[in-house]
């Protein structure tokens, strides 16, 4: 049988999910062969299932998700959801089958400036237009969406969402859970604790503590 490239899924059927779809048609154009060989979306509920999303379709559910996955000996799986929580719930909830992979979806047009000092952990989205210059540590289950620049010596943890035309400066440390509003700006050496929440737009001066959202620089807890 012809390899057609990794079999793969995405949860959700949102717009996110959707755009994250075009990042894969986006990786197998720029390739001689298919890296991916998309099979569809999953949805919360299994009525959902034969739905179109776009030009594809929901083909499993979260009840039916094991039943789905277990002729395959490995399958791919993405998690584009904008929420952290949700994102990590659906990861614990899903991790104990062993013939899942989890892997990096990159844009071909996202610059990674040194690739070499920049170290990515696994199901990490980075969308198109991004730029990641150097020595930059990224856990685990982020995105990072249209246009958002991250600046030298960043540490990003687990679960966050960095919306699009976010300015990371150098030095900065996002911690897990973190989300972060579009078109917000985060001065370099901040600290955004875990759980914490930057609103659209806000510059960012100072540390953001934990289960704080700050907009406009005001803190407010959650």
């Amino acid at each position: 049988m012809n390899w057609k490239g990794l079999p793969l899924l995405i949860f959700g059927t949102s717009g996110i999910s959707k755009e994250t779809k075009t990042i894969v048609d986006e990786i197998n154009q720029s390739n001689y062969e298919n890296v991916y060989d998309f099979l569809g979306f999953i949805s919360e509920q299994r009525k959902d299932i034969g739905k179109k999303v776009g030009k594809n379709v929901v083909v499993c559910s979260d009840e039916n998700f094991g039943e789905y996955i277990e002729c395959f000996p490995i399958i791919g799986i993405i998690i584009p959801i904008g929420t952290p929580e949700i994102k990590r719930n659906i990861y614990e909830r899903i991790c104990k089958y062993s013939n899942l992979v989890f892997p990096n979806i990159i844009s071909p047009s996202a610059r990674i400036m040194e690739s070499s000092s920049i170290q990515i952990g696994m199901g990490n989205i980075i969308c198109s237009g991004c730029i990641l210059t150097t020595e930059i540590d990224i856990g685990d289950f982020n995105l990072v969406n249209l246009n958002s620049t991250i600046g030298h010596n960043v540490h990003i943890g687990n679960y966050n969402i960095i919306n699009p035309l976010v300015s990371v400066s150098g030095g900065v440390e996002i911690h897990d859970e973190v989300l972060v509003g579009a078109g917000s700006s985060i001065k370099q050496g901040v600290i955004l604790k875990s759980n914490s929440i930057v609103g659209m737009g806000a510059i960012i001066p100072k540390t953001v503590e934990e289960n704080t959202i700050m907009i406009c620089q005001a803190a407010h807890k959650k």
